[in-house]
């Protein structure tokens, strides 16, 4: 014989056990949800982009090209392939401006070469963009990173037809690929340390870290970006810390204003792939510092293959966020 008080007892419990699961559920997805915003930090505003001249996505085609075919392979087992990018990237540099250098210094029995423009304001405030030259392996690394590079060049060209506010030093890095991530060899390692010792002035920096691939899909690792970020692979991120805001959002919001490609931004810990790249010895020295990239490993199934070629990019997306970048500076007071 059943107890009827007790089957009632039962029938209300139930009831209960799921409105706690389902209460569960809804913070948990509030607290991802939040999270993902945080980090993502949406703007509702952009900076107008109001100047006539503009990056030349055929230019940005022939540097690619040029870096990611005929200059190979350029890295530090091919010494002649390196010297063939950095005469290279010298070469273009001075055609823009006189102000170009280069910075040396050896280990192990290579030598390595920053190759670096200054072009603006002789004094005051500064700003560092930069770009890896290196690739890893033997690879034609197009998107890693002759992409980035191409915009350097760009970049140094649109500055001579309009100077900069504050001084700018585009520099194209030597070894940021393994063996020597994360090592004091690493050519950003070398220019950020310099760069503290002089002292300057200096408002942050922006590492180019492949910009040129764009896809129908964008895959995450973790489910809070999944929940905030795009589902489709066609917008460049604009990445820092949690300290990095400010300047992520004057470039997020110039880039957006270009309205060629979308620009999302992610400020928060440096969970993977966050810090791989040039604007982490920044960061150890003390300096704001930004990556804008198309996500790298995360959207570019050619990453470190040798299918990274010259013919996956989006170019009239890489102009757009080079103007984005040029118009981010110009926004800079003296």
């Amino acid at each position: 014989m059943v107890d009827v008080e007790e089957g009632t007892r039962e029938k209300k419990k139930f009831p209960k056990v799921l409105k706690i699961f389902l209460i569960s559920i809804l913070i948990l997805f509030a607290i991802v949800l939040l999270s993902g915003l945080m980090t993502r930090q949406p703007t509702f505003t952009t900076l107008e982009y109001k100047w006539t001249i503009k990056s030349d996505p055929q230019k940005l085609k022939e540097y690619v090209e040029y870096l990611s075919v005929k200059s190979l392979p350029r890295n530090h087992r091919f010494e002649n392939g390196l010297e063939e990018t950095r005469n290279y990237i010298y070469q273009t540099f001075k055609k823009y401006g006189d102000n170009v250098e280069i910075e040396e210094w050896s280990k192990g029995g290579h030598t390595f070469k920053n190759i670096s423009m200054k072009i603006g304001a002789s004094e005051g405030k500064m700003i560092v963009i930069g770009a890896h030259y290196d690739v890893w392996g033997d690879f034609p690394g197009a998107d890693d990173n002759a992409s980035g590079v191409a915009g350097l060049l760009e970049l140094a060209r649109l500055f001579s037809e309009k100077k900069p506010p504050i001084q700018v030093e585009l520099v194209a890095y030597d070894s940021e690929e393994p063996p020597f991530m994360g090592s004091e060899l690493m050519g950003s390692f070398v220019h950020a340390r310099k760069l503290k010792e002089s002292q300057r002035e200096v408002v942050g920096m922006v590492c180019l870290e492949m910009i040129g691939y764009y896809a129908d899909e964008q895959p995450m690792i973790y489910t809070f970006m999944s929940v905030v970020y795009p589902k489709k692979g066609d917008f460049i991120a604009v990445v820092g810390r949690f300290q990095d805001i400010k300047m992520a959002r004057r470039f997020k919001k110039a880039i957006n204003g270009r309205k060629g490609v979308k620009a999302v931004s992610y400020n928060g810990p440096k969970i993977v792939g966050v810090d791989l790249s040039d604007q982490r010895n920044y960061w150890s020295e003390g300096y704001e510092a930004i990556m804008i990239t198309d996500t790298a490993f995360l959207r570019n199934p050619y990453y470190h293959t040798d299918k990274d070629l010259p013919t996956t990019l989006d170019y009239q997306k890489m102009a757009s966020v080079i103007d984005g970048v040029f118009s981010a500076v110009q926004s800079f007071k003296k």
